[in-house]
């Protein structure tokens, strides 16, 4: 392994990532949502976030502001995939269309070279993104309550987590495919699948109505974004059983043990998805 290959490689593909207009196009969309949803509810009675707070601290539950990120935080959720999922399914086939992935092979470096420096310089990219908003959100609601700080931190974890599975997957559709246009409607329609399509809240409450509760862990398991939003819920401390069916049903099936295997279900998406998108391009031919 040529590690002096892939830190080139890398450093190339974060410089070619950061600067592209899809990527700051969602991080601008990001970073406004995290800037203002999370106080859209303060300022629509007129008040502003200092007034709200004193008045918070005075009048409301001690956990009131909190609990309305954490429902800011799980809604995000699901557009995390649409940063990740296009740049990734591009990656691979984007250089072979245009000849530059032959080229580059000519060089002495091998696949796997070329392909963990694509890996690490997307994900340092993308990732830096989802970090900035997560922060940004953080910022604005809490100020200098440091202590309010960890549960975010892990809610931003589940966040890094699923934006690595997002662009594991779309590496695996970018390998597979011959066309960049055709890899990155595969990457929309992947997407759609997840939040549409297969919808693991609609399909866990029907599944567990004709079939039982455990009928509905399949469908968990198969969906890292609805995984991911429970995982960050129990992180900011929030309860399972009235935020969403699916945390419902998993927290009735697994008790204390939800967030192992909660855990469990995104790192066995990171793994599956990784070892696919290697061997997958380990395999293939460059043209």
């Amino acid at each position: 392994m040529n590690g002096s290959a892939i830190l080139t490689i890398s450093r190339q593909s974060f410089v070619d990532a950061i600067t592209s207009k899809w990527l700051m196009t969602f991080a601008a969309i990001f970073f406004a949502l995290s800037a203002s949803v999370t106080l859209l509810s303060f300022f629509a009675d007129g008040f502003n976030l200092a007034i709200a707070q004193q008045l918070c601290d005075s009048y409301c539950p001690p956990d009131l502001i909190s609990s309305y990120l954490a429902s800011f935080v799980a809604a995000v959720y699901p557009y995390i995939p649409l940063l990740s999922l296009p740049m990734g399914a591009a990656l691979i086939v984007e250089e072979r269309e245009l000849g530059t992935l032959q080229y580059i092979m000519s060089n002495p470096i091998s696949k796997a070279d070329f392909l963990l420096g694509r890996m690490l310089g997307m994900l340092v990219a993308t990732t830096t993104v989802v970090i900035a908003g997560f922060a940004v959100a953080t910022i604005f609601v809490f100020g200098n309550d440091y202590a309010l700080y960890p549960p975010f931190a892990v809610a931003a974890g589940a966040a890094i987590l699923l934006n690595g599975i997002m662009l594991f997957l779309a590496m695996i559709v970018s390998a597979l495919t011959r066309r960049k246009a055709t890899a990155i409607a595969t990457a929309v329609i992947l997407w759609l699948t997840f939040t549409v399509v297969g919808n693991a809240g609609n399909l866990s409450e029907y599944l567990s109505l004709k079939l039982g509760p455990w009928s509905t862990l399949p469908v968990m398991v198969l969906n890292p974004i609805d995984a991911s939003q429970n995982w960050a819920m129990l992180g900011l401390h929030q309860d399972l059983t009235g935020a969403t069916i699916t945390g419902l049903m998993i927290t009735e099936l697994f008790q204390q043990y939800t967030t192992y295997v909660l855990a469990g279900i995104l790192f066995s998406w990171v793994l599956v998805c990784f070892l696919g998108a290697f061997l997958l391009f380990r395999h293939q031919d460059v043209v």
